[in-house]
This record gives C-alpha cells, structure tokens and sequence, in this order.
C-alpha cells in the first residue's frame, strides 16, 4: 500500500482535477469540498476524503475577525479540538500502514467522536448563529463520513 502526498493548485475549472488525476485510479482523494473532483471521483473509483485543514481555517477566521474573543469559547474549543486530532495524526502516519490505521482507531477516531458531538450540540442549541459559524459547523456536519478515518 503506497502512500503519496500531492499538492496541485490550478485553477476552479471542472477539466483541472480531471486533467492532473487522470491515471490515479482506485485510492483515496482528500480535497476541500469542491464539486469539480467529484466526476473523476466517480470515473476512477476514487474514495473521497474531506480535509479537515480546510474546516479548520472556518473556524480560525471565526476567532480571528471576532470583536468579542471572550465570546467564542465553542468555536475556540473545537479548534482546539481539531488542531490536536491534526498533531496526533500527523505523528502516526509513518510506519506499517495496519499499525497506521490501528494507532487511527485508537487515537484519532475518539477525538473526531468528541468533534462530532461539540459541532451538533453547537449547531442544535443556537438556532440564529451567526452565518459564518453556521456555515463552519455545517462543512463538517454535512458529509460527516468523508471526515472519518478509513478502516
């Protein structure tokens, strides 16, 4: 099982992903939730992932353009809360890919658990959230398997 890290910034257009993926077949795609991945996605047999870097910085612009920091003690916790699933899994991804997986189940999926819980009961107890925290917890909430980690 190979592992590869790619990064490719063209442009929006639809042909971009279709173009620079055209022999990737059979693995896994994680992007932003751009819907111009989702056609080679499907031709490819591509299992799709979310990044969560991209939900993060929601979440960061939240914090960081708030006039009331005292006020975003959610939104900060569940930064929180992302940047220290990103820490533990950046260092277990070395190694023995079922040990990999394993070290993920363990570690990684109960934080994302724990994620998971504090966006629904942020999303269920303010009905006139602001629009941008809104669309925050909705990036994760909407597609929550494709945040998950693989088994």
């Amino acid at each position: 099982k190979s592992k590869y890290s790619v990064f490719d910034y063209s442009s929006r257009k639809r042909e971009n992903p279709s173009d620079f993926l055209a022999d990737f077949k059979n693995g896994y795609l994680i992007t932003d939730q751009y819907g111009g991945y989702n056609e080679i996605c499907k031709k490819n047999n591509l299992k799709r992932g979310y990044c969560w870097v991209h939900g993060r910085r929601k979440f960061y612009e939240i914090i960081v353009g708030s006039d009331d920091p005292n006020d975003l003690k959610g939104v900060k916790y569940i930064f929180k809360l992302i940047n220290e699933m990103l820490e533990i899994d950046a260092g277990i991804r070395d190694g023995d890919y079922d040990k990999i997986i394993e070290q993920r189940q363990e570690k990684v999926a109960p934080l994302i658990d724990t994620i998971y819980q504090n966006l629904e009961l942020m999303r269920s107890n303010n009905p006139l959230m602001p629009k941008n925290l809104l669309n925050a917890i909705d990036y994760f909430l909407k597609y929550p398997a494709e945040f998950k980690p693989r088994t």
